[in-house]
């Protein structure tokens, strides 16, 4: 292979994994805020989320208040099964994405050197080969 398909070849597969790899990070970083907290459908009563949560009214326990039947909404009592508690999982969502950042700033590292290589044309060349003069 001469020195222009490499410098081709280069250019090409570097700006596509680099393209690839800023696309996947920007599509990481551009996830909506409300995919880190717990879906409103399974969203957890206060019985199932208390080693999570504890949330008081006026000092005291929550969860003793509705079953005291104090807390009311308009003219209705609310029970401890109306109540639902939805968590926050930003903590988690970010370290599980931290690995494939990593590998997706490596690629894109990798891939700017290629490119950079390609555009300028500073390819590393060969010593001379047996039978070259």
């Amino acid at each position: 292979m001469d020195r222009t398909t490499i410098r081709r070849y280069l250019i090409v597969f570097g700006g596509l994994f680099l393209a690839l790899s800023l696309a996947r990070v920007w599509a990481w970083a551009a996830l909506p805020d409300d995919i880190r907290w717990t879906p409103l459908a399974m969203s957890l009563s206060l019985g199932e989320a208390q080693e999570q949560v504890e949330v008081y009214v006026r000092g005291a326990p929550l969860r003793r208040e509705l079953e005291a039947g104090r807390v009311r909404l308009g003219d209705d009592r609310v029970g401890p099964e109306e109540v639902r508690v939805r968590l926050n999982h930003r903590d988690r969502v970010r370290l599980d994405g931290v690995p494939v950042l990593l590998v997706e700033t490596l690629v894109a590292g990798m891939a700017l050197v290629f490119l950079g290589l390609g555009l300028t044309g500073l390819l590393p060349s060969r010593g001379p080969r047996e039978g070259d003069g």
